[in-house]
């Protein structure tokens, strides 16, 4: 399962868009993690999101930066990509 958690992750770059259909994520870069020093803390995977601006940031985390009863000012994909990660 970790890949397709990798591979949904990674398509966010592509699928999250402002409601005007412009992209807003400047880039996404992952890569498995080998901390032989035990830095890990039981992660298999880490991911670096790049954006253009922190309101940008704001509209891809969501909350608890937004109010869920604020839902036009956050991104339906991410939060159901988060749904889907639990």
């Amino acid at each position: 399962k970790i890949h397709e958690v990798r591979q949904r992750f990674m398509e966010l770059e592509t699928k999250c868009l402002r409601p005007n259909g412009d992209p807003y994520i400047e880039s996404i870069i992952s890569g498995f993690q080998h901390s032989y020093e035990g830095f890990h803390r039981d992660q298999d995977v880490a991911f670096v999101v790049s954006f253009k601006s922190q309101g940008d940031r704001n509209y891809y985390v969501g909350e608890p930066m937004i109010s869920a009863d604020d839902s036009d000012l956050f991104d339906p994909v991410h939060a159901e990509f988060k749904e889907y990660v639990g």
